[in-house]
């Protein structure tokens, strides 16, 4: 059997994949050699007969080598490859149209790009469940440097969201998002644990908050509670805690989340438990649907409305007023693209980011590994999220906020987060054939002594 196995093992490239192919065929030879053993034959001739009941080695060891091997999403490479090319298109036409920026901005964003794709192949060809294996350090550690560089960051209107690095100027904020797959891949970590791995999920939500908290950014804040929150919903749906009940308690958690945190926060404005700008922040926000407040924080706000509505669907309006507003361009790329395309070049921008998200949520859920299912979903949650936080403030659906869209909005931190997310994915489905589905839980079972026969995993 050994002999078998290690003529088997030896025509399979990936290393990763040995042991999990030498396993799985023992398994087999096993299950098959006690059958014989129930019918009467002797033990070392029933696992002779199993041993030649799997076939040539070689021509086994050679089909398995075709299965169970790294794959490259090419398709999904391509996809952010167009959108990081219409990303650069974007902004040289930005560049021309504001002297502000210039082609330094131009020259910037391109390296930017360049950059983040080749992080983003560096983290594709990287283990993704090395995270979970060290996730209870890789997270405090990521938290802990977040908090630190509050610290010792720069102060910009009252907010620290940026520092400097060799010259460099780092946005905090969009860092903050890697929490996401982190956490997915903290949940993980819980499986099986029941009503106290529910407990321990929850309470790491807490920490999280911080880094928003301190900067401060409240939509930011939201955004992370809202997405660990389905992350946690999927893997109580997904029965990884093996509750009873558990869609029963996803309903009365949804519930109560509804009905007290809208209550909470009016009770926290009212008593004015709020910080005074985020209170005035909302005040002005809600009296701009009145009409009220053209002027001020709500400034922006109505320029951005009133530019839409004058835009045409096919070619460039009056861009005067967005040319003589200094950094609305930079900020508000969609309202930009309005202004000097039409609403023809918003639904293109619409569509391509429409059908990346769709394509790394199809990618994420077809996963049969359960931690690269939850951390593909994870990433592509960030996406799908800013994307729809920076459309709706562009049309004037939100008030003025720091929301960033993937792969197009300025600056270095934003490109980055993007790529390492696209990076996860990638990795994600690169060793979709080589993981199982418990692969990480059986490894740690494997070394405990506790599991004495690995069961294969699903054919793909």
């Amino acid at each position: 059997m050994e002999e078998y196995l290690r003529i088997v093992t030896e025509q399979i490239r990936c290393k990763q994949a040995r042991d999990l192919v030498k396993d799985e065929i023992r398994a087999h030879i096993l299950d098959q050699a006690f059958a014989y053993e129930e019918e009467g034959m002797e033990k070392e001739q029933a696992v002779k007969r199993a041993v030649k009941d799997m076939g040539d080695p070689v021509e086994t060891g050679v089909a398995l080598d075709r299965v169970h091997r790294p794959q490259m999403a090419w398709g999904l490479v391509a996809l952010i490859g167009l959108t990081g090319a219409a990303s650069i298109l974007v902004h040289i036409f930005l560049g021309i149209n504001d002297p502000t920026l210039g082609t330094g901005h131009i020259i910037r964003q391109a390296a930017y790009t360049v950059n983040g794709l080749i992080l983003m192949f560096l983290i594709c060809f990287v283990d993704y469940s090395r995270i979970a294996r060290y996730v209870k350090v890789i997270m405090p550690v990521f938290l802990g440097v977040l908090i630190f560089a509050y610290f010792t960051g720069r102060e910009v209107n009252g907010a620290v969201r940026w520092i400097s690095i060799s010259g460099i100027t780092v946005s905090l904020i969009p860092f903050t998002y890697l929490l996401v797959p982190l956490y997915g891949a903290m949940l993980y970590q819980y499986h099986g644990e029941k009503w106290r791995g529910i407990m321990k999920s929850l309470l790491w939500m807490l920490p999280a908050q911080i880094p928003a908290y301190l900067y401060p950014d409240l939509s930011a804040g939201a955004a992370l509670f809202g997405m660990m929150l389905l992350l946690f919903s999927l893997a109580v749906w997904k029965d990884w805690f093996k509750i009873k009940n558990a869609k029963k308690f996803l309903l009365l958690l949804w519930s109560v989340l509804i009905l007290v945190v809208p209550l909470f926060l009016l009770v926290l404005w009212g008593a004015g438990g709020m910080p005074v700008y985020q209170s005035y922040r909302l005040k002005a926000f809600f009296g701009a649907f009145a009409g009220e407040g053209r002027e001020g924080i709500n400034y922006v706000l109505f320029q951005i409305r009133d530019m839409m509505v004058q835009s045409k669907f096919i070619g460039a309006s009056d861009a005067s007023q967005m040319d003589s507003y200094i950094g609305i361009s930079r900020d508000y790329l969609i309202t930009f693209l309005t202004v000097h395309f039409g609403y023809i070049a918003v639904i293109l921008t619409g569509a391509l980011f429409g059908v990346l998200i769709g394509k790394t949520f199809h990618m994420a859920l077809k996963q049969k590994n359960e931690l690269g299912m939850m951390m593909s979903c994870g990433s592509s949650m960030v996406f799908f999220v800013l994307t729809v936080l920076y459309f709706m403030e562009n049309a004037s659906l939100l008030p003025v906020m720091s929301s960033e869209l993937p792969f197009f909005s300025p600056g270095a931190s934003n490109m980055a987060v993007s790529f390492i997310l696209a990076g996860i994915i990638l990795s994600v489905y690169r060793f979709k054939s080589i993981l199982p589905k418990n692969f990480w839980r059986m490894q740690e079972e494997k070394r405990k002594g506790r599991l004495k026969v690995l069961v294969s995993w699903e054919k793909n």
